[in-house]
């Protein structure tokens, strides 16, 4: 399980950085031939539009879009919310990349209405067919890695969602740790961000107490 974190202020030579840096440690040949640099966000565009409680969202190049099927959804539940402060999760629906998902979090960061932080992280699915990524988009709204002290993202937790669901930031480590074992920390999703220089993990516990894991394949 791996993530790319890119946000406010850090666009692709981060996300590049620790691209290389995982791929010297994992799987250095698979990952360039699935993992293709970053393209200009500019050249993508993004049509959106709504199915009952689906938010659709296709990112596409050209004139006009190819696809009738969203790149990537959020539902309600995907929003959790505490005080001044959301974040929201974006799911992988179909046709989705590194390029498509460098260039959604950039979008919705431009729709925000506040101080914002975005990125995505991403895991490796094996199966006879080979390796095939999932990606997964987060905004954090009312808090910008790049100014605001991260004590004070950290103590808005836990956030709820329309469902009962709880997230809690947790704080991993000081640096980049996104190379670590996730399943110790709990968590479906991490994030580093440079400014404060320490990873945080995403981790979701049920109206009941137990952990879960619905940003994962």
């Amino acid at each position: 399980m791996y993530a790319v974190t890119t946000t406010t202020g850090r666009v692709s030579g981060l996300r590049k950085g620790i691209l290389f840096l995982l791929a010297l440690a994992m799987m250095a040949a698979l990952f360039g031939t699935v993992l293709a640099a970053p393209a200009d966000a500019a050249s993508y565009k993004v049509k959106t539009w709504k199915e009952r409680d689906m938010h659709c969202y296709l990112v596409y190049q050209g004139s006009s879009s190819q696809y009738s099927e969203p790149t990537f959804c959020r539902y309600d539940k995907d929003v959790y919310k505490s005080g001044n402060m959301k974040v929201s999760f974006y799911w992988q629906w179909d046709n989705a990349n590194a390029e498509k998902a460098d260039a959604f979090w950039q979008y919705l960061g431009n729709k925000a209405n506040n101080s914002w932080s975005a990125g995505y992280f991403f895991h490796p699915v094996n199966d006879a067919a080979g390796t095939e990524y999932w990606y997964y988009v987060y905004k954090i709204e009312g808090w910008n890695c790049n100014s605001d002290s991260l004590n004070n993202l950290l103590k808005q937790s836990p956030f709820k969602n329309s469902n009962g669901d709880k997230l809690y930031l947790d704080y991993v480590s000081q640096g980049n740790q996104l190379s670590g074992n996730w399943s110790d920390w709990k968590c479906s999703g991490a994030a580093y961000f440079s400014k404060p220089n320490a990873t945080i993990g995403f981790r979701f516990v049920d109206k009941d107490g137990y952990t879960i894991y619905p940003y994962r394949p």
